[in-house]
Protein backbone atom coordinates (compact mmCIF):
# COMPACT_ATOMS: atom_id res chain seq x y z
CA UNK A 1 0.00 0.00 0.00
CA UNK A 2 1.75 3.20 -1.13
CA UNK A 3 5.00 1.53 -2.12
CA UNK A 4 6.57 1.14 -5.30
CA UNK A 5 6.55 -1.29 -7.81
CA UNK A 6 7.85 -2.43 -11.11
CA UNK A 7 6.55 -4.96 -13.22
CA UNK A 8 9.38 -5.99 -16.22
CA UNK A 9 9.88 -8.15 -18.66
CA UNK A 10 12.15 -9.25 -21.21
CA UNK A 11 11.52 -10.65 -24.68
CA UNK A 12 12.61 -11.79 -28.03
CA UNK A 13 11.19 -10.25 -31.10
CA UNK A 14 12.95 -12.55 -34.20
CA UNK A 15 11.31 -10.81 -37.40
CA UNK A 16 9.04 -7.57 -37.89
CA UNK A 17 7.80 -5.15 -35.00
CA UNK A 18 6.09 -5.67 -32.51
CA UNK A 19 3.73 -2.90 -29.85
CA UNK A 20 3.82 -3.99 -25.96
CA UNK A 21 1.35 -2.69 -23.45
CA UNK A 22 2.49 -3.48 -19.62
CA UNK A 23 0.14 -2.69 -16.74
CA UNK A 24 -0.15 -3.85 -13.33
CA UNK A 25 -3.87 -5.12 -12.02
CA UNK A 26 -4.18 -4.65 -7.93
CA UNK A 27 -5.93 -7.30 -5.33
CA UNK A 28 -6.72 -7.02 -1.95
CA UNK A 29 -5.90 -10.10 0.65
CA UNK A 30 -9.38 -11.47 -0.14
CA UNK A 31 -8.20 -11.51 -4.10
CA UNK A 32 -10.89 -8.74 -4.90
CA UNK A 33 -9.37 -6.40 -7.79
CA UNK A 34 -8.94 -3.02 -6.75
CA UNK A 35 -7.70 -1.36 -10.00
CA UNK A 36 -5.53 -1.68 -12.96
CA UNK A 37 -2.30 1.01 -13.12
CA UNK A 38 -1.92 2.97 -16.19
CA UNK A 39 -0.60 0.49 -18.84
CA UNK A 40 2.82 1.93 -20.79
CA UNK A 41 3.19 1.31 -24.58
CA UNK A 42 6.44 0.56 -26.27
CA UNK A 43 7.60 0.12 -29.46
CA UNK A 44 9.87 -2.62 -30.27
CA UNK A 45 10.48 -2.17 -33.88
CA UNK A 46 13.17 -4.06 -34.76
CA UNK A 47 14.45 -7.92 -34.18
CA UNK A 48 16.30 -8.49 -30.68
CA UNK A 49 16.36 -8.83 -26.77
CA UNK A 50 14.14 -5.79 -25.20
CA UNK A 51 13.52 -4.96 -21.47
CA UNK A 52 10.13 -3.36 -20.71
CA UNK A 53 8.83 -2.07 -17.29
CA UNK A 54 5.89 -0.38 -15.75
CA UNK A 55 6.43 1.29 -12.31
CA UNK A 56 3.59 1.85 -10.20
CA UNK A 57 2.59 2.68 -6.59
CA UNK A 58 0.03 0.16 -4.80
CA UNK A 59 -3.41 1.79 -3.99
CA UNK A 60 -4.87 1.68 -0.41
CA UNK A 61 -5.23 -1.97 0.79
CA UNK A 62 -3.47 -3.80 -2.74
CA UNK A 63 -1.63 -6.79 -0.80
CA UNK A 64 -0.67 -8.56 -4.18
CA UNK A 65 -0.43 -7.94 -8.26
CA UNK A 66 -0.57 -9.19 -11.38
CA UNK A 67 1.41 -8.06 -14.29
CA UNK A 68 -0.32 -7.77 -17.32
CA UNK A 69 1.25 -7.50 -21.11
CA UNK A 70 -0.38 -7.04 -24.50
CA UNK A 71 0.93 -7.45 -27.25
CA UNK A 72 0.24 -6.67 -30.90
CA UNK A 73 2.25 -7.58 -34.05
CA UNK A 74 2.66 -4.63 -36.52
CA UNK A 75 2.82 -7.08 -39.70
CA UNK A 76 1.30 -10.28 -40.19
CA UNK A 77 5.33 -11.30 -40.82
CA UNK A 78 5.91 -10.51 -37.29
CA UNK A 79 8.03 -13.36 -35.31
CA UNK A 80 8.36 -13.09 -31.01
CA UNK A 81 10.11 -15.96 -28.98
Amino acid sequence: EGENWRAETYFKVSAGGWQIAIAIRWYDETDTYLSTSTALTFDAPASGWWNLYDDAVAPAGAIQAQIEITVTATAASSVMR
